[in-house]
């Protein structure tokens, strides 16, 4: 908990130690990310349609917004919601680039 250190002389309020904050990550499965990222570089090797990178880059948020949803929540709780939502743009655009570089893979394979 935090404590209070109020000066004789003023009315001034400071805290003198900061609250540590430990919250630990749910148990996800990672073979969710390697099969959306592997049916990316299949898709990318069958010829389908591109939409499917948005598509698995969607899929790689979701799961990893699963795997840190305490975080998430304890983030709201403490009004960071402009940082959050950076982390979770940053997060699709990380997904997006990944999964465009498997179906691009799966394309090269396609022509080779």
């Amino acid at each position: 908990m935090r404590e209070l250190d109020r000066t004789r002389d003023s009315n001034e309020v400071r805290f003198i130690a900061a609250t540590n904050v430990h919250v630990a990550a749910k148990r996800t499965y990672p073979l969710i990310g390697f099969i959306a990222l592997f049916g990316a570089c299949l898709s990318g090797y069958a010829g389908l349609g591109p939409w499917l990178i948005i598509l698995t880059a969607s899929t790689l948020a979701i799961a990893s917004r699963g795997k840190y949803d305490a975080l998430y929540e304890r983030g709201k709780a403490l009004h960071l919601s402009e940082a959050l939502l950076t982390t979770a743009l940053k997060s699709f655009g990380n997904g997006l680039a990944a999964s465009l570089a498997c179906y691009l893979a799966g394309l090269l394979l396609r022509i080779i």
